[in-house]
């Protein structure tokens, strides 16, 4: 579509951790498969303000790497993982908030911990608390976890790859 990927590479990072990001407005449909680190997103299954498909998801799939982690919470909103600052101007109800903010806060540090220690420290003693294994062993009802090393980039388009004759995945025939 004639955009320019301007190179945003910084040899002083080491890995990037994002959690419910944004990344269509921020790097567009192919900038985030250009990251050259080790990369984590984290996604709830239930944000309505960065959805998991177009916003983490997608963009996940087309990470072309081995070092790359999606940390999907069934049932996680887009707040369910801010803790508490002691100075909470506005008050969240429940649903948006999502089921046991407590329990994502809990998932997000062992693993965030985990994963900057072996990105930053080189210990590859963490590197159980990376895995699905992981996930699934720590995984409670309320709000289920699932780490996942790949997803099929054939199943989320880019939407610049699209042509005019081929319908997005949202979009639905009218009789």
């Amino acid at each position: 579509n004639g955009q320019t990927l301007v190179s945003q590479r910084n040899p002083q990072i080491k890995a990037a951790l994002a959690i419910n990001p944004f990344t269509s407005g921020v790097f567009g449909d192919r900038g985030l498969a250009s990251l050259a680190i080790p990369t984590a997103i984290v996604t709830g299954s239930d944000d309505p303000i960065a959805p998991a498909v177009p916003e983490q998801i997608g963009p996940f799939a087309r990470l072309d790497r081995p070092d790359k982690w999606l940390v999907l919470l069934a049932g996680g909103t887009h707040f369910s993982t801010l803790g508490a600052t002691g100075d909470e101007t506005i008050q969240f109800p429940p649903w948006v908030v999502g089921p046991r903010p407590d329990l994502a806060q809990r998932y997000i540090k062992a693993f965030a911990t985990a994963f900057l220690k072996r990105y930053l420290n080189d210990d590859r003693t963490v590197e159980p608390l990376l895995s699905a294994a992981w996930a699934a062993a720590v995984s409670q009802t309320e709000l289920p976890l699932a780490i996942v090393r790949e997803v099929d980039p054939i199943t989320f388009p880019n939407r610049s790859d699209r042509s005019p004759n081929r319908p997005s995945p949202t979009t639905t025939k009218q009789p």
